[in-house]
């Protein structure tokens, strides 16, 4: 279902008159914490990612004209971010810096439509040998 700005007003006035849920405040420690409920084990180290939070926070306190459901959409994507660099890093952690030696030119597939270039890149990707997106 697809709604308009229009229809994302209305239900804001009307779930912010309702009392029952506060309008979502865009603060570190409100993020990291709704993160950590959704992800158990979740830690944001002290380094650029959290500067870096701090910073984008502070532009949408400041700049940011935001309704209630504006507000509430993008404190979620926020905590997916955060979940979604929290995984990454759990996931490559220890792993060693790839060899410093030369590289391979990537390979690019072009192709006229339905001439069989989806097939050939899942064909591929199949080899453990070549990365694909």
């Amino acid at each position: 279902m697809h709604l308009s700005i229009r229809h994302g007003q209305v239900i804001s006035r009307l779930v912010m008159l309702q009392g029952e849920t506060p309008m979502p405040e865009f603060t570190e420690s409100e993020i990291v914490a709704a993160a950590a409920r959704q992800e158990p084990g979740f830690r944001l180290a002290e380094d650029m990612a959290m500067d870096g939070l701090r910073v984008l926070l502070e532009d949408y306190r400041q700049t940011a004209t935001l309704n209630f459901l504006g507000r509430r959409l993008l404190s979620r994507q926020l905590v997916h971010a955060l979940v979604t660099r929290f995984r990454l890093e759990r996931r490559f952690e220890g792993e060693s810096e790839p060899a410093a030696g030369p590289e391979e030119s990537p390979l690019v597939i072009l192709g006229l439509p339905r001439s069989g270039t989806t097939f050939l890149h899942g064909l591929l990707s199949r080899d453990p040998a070549n990365r694909t997106p």
